[in-house]
């Protein structure tokens, strides 16, 4: 049975043997017990490294074909790629103590739900299904083939990391966050496509007073697309925003002696089910916020920060909660760091010296 034949979802989670003298043209170097015939392996998926077999056993068939084990071999790993033309057989015996039933080691949820996706998999990569190859388009520019390592999802796209430098200036590089499409083709079939011209660029004077970062969630608000959702990232990206914070005091022992270190910690909101980083564009939109609290004026980039390593164990940073609210769920943070900046140049400058001070 081919690799290709079962695909990962048939793969992951489930047991096999490899025939050594079947599969000696795949020139695998195992370093084996000499007398073993077939090694029992263990279909595994992890987002960092991909499809792979873990090794259970190695052994031999006695005459009725049943798998006879002569050692252990937990310490072997073959990549699925290693195995594309290899010959795998179904283990139809007992389970091993202590093997994972669903051989899925990712905890990102929404990486889950694209692997759920069959309409992506005539683009996902054979060893790797979170691997998508992705048409870049870009106005005065031959569409090129590229690949994106899957990270998140929104409501309408999926948001990932470009794997290769692409060989025209598309205006992004190897490592940087895009966002891609699906779209249908005419023979019923689908391809991703990512759309690479550039967003209208910022000025430090457009995100100033806060307006457009509302504007672009009362947007996002009346047609949930996905434009208008990218169109809230980067803002964030970019923006300066209002922390409601307290003052902690706490006695800290120095060198010489005891001494009060005082600290503002951000003010958390609750509700029924979930805590959040609440946030806001300007002060009109902490009308109904508590007048006792210290407000602090920071970057969201730093917000994210202060998110991450809260006490508290936060769903997201709730922006404007008492007016039009959006909440940015915790599993978007990276992403939204690694976002291309929209500012103009000398303001970009100007932001990194001021996040370097």
């Amino acid at each position: 049975m081919k690799l290709s034949d079962l695909g990962f979802r048939k793969t992951a989670g489930q047991l096999f043997l490899l025939d050594l003298e079947k599969n000696r043209h795949l020139s695998l170097d195992l370093s084996l017990n000499p007398l073993a015939e077939a090694v029992l392996l263990y279909g595994s998926l992890s987002h960092d490294t991909g499809l792979f077999f873990k090794g259970i056993a190695i052994g031999r068939k006695d005459e009725s074909g049943k798998f006879e084990v002569l050692e252990d071999c937990e310490d072997l790993c073959i990549p699925a790629r290693d195995l594309a033309e290899g010959d795998l057989e179904l283990y139809a015996g007992d389970w091993p103590d202590g093997t994972a039933m669903d051989g899925q080691e990712e905890e990102n949820e929404e990486v889950l739900r694209t692997r759920t996706m069959e309409f992506l998999d005539s683009a996902r990569d054979l060893g790797h299904p979170d691997l998508i190859t992705v048409t870049l388009l870009k106005n005065g520019l031959t569409p090129e083939e590229n690949q994106v390592m899957i990270e998140g999802l929104d409501p309408s796209m999926i948001i990932g990391t470009l794997m290769h430098e692409p060989k025209q200036n598309f205006g992004y590089h190897k490592g940087e966050t895009v966002a891609f499409f699906v779209q249908q083709t005419e023979d019923n079939g689908y391809r991703c496509l990512c759309n690479m011209n550039p967003s209208r660029p910022l000025s430090r004077k457009d995100l100033e007073d806060g307006r457009l970062l509302k504007d672009a969630i009362s947007e996002f608000d009346r047609d949930h697309s996905n434009d208008s959702f990218i169109e809230i990232l980067e803002c964030l990206r970019d923006s300066e925003i209002l922390i409601p914070c307290h003052m902690s005091v706490r006695e800290e022992d120095t060198d010489k002696a005891m001494s009060e270190v005082v600290r503002m910690v951000p003010e958390i909101l609750r509700n029924r089910e979930h805590a959040f980083l609440p946030v806001f564009s300007s002060k009109e939109e902490m009308k109904d916020f508590p007048e006792n609290v210290s407000i602090v004026s920071d970057s969201f980039l730093h917000a994210l920060t202060l998110a991450e390593n809260s006490d508290e164990e936060l769903f997201g940073i709730v922006i404007n909660a008492f007016t039009e609210p959006f909440v940015l769920e915790k599993e978007l943070f990276g992403l939204v760091a690694k976002l291309k900046s929209r500012l103009m140049e000398e303001d970009s400058e100007q932001q990194n010296d001021s996040g370097q001070a």
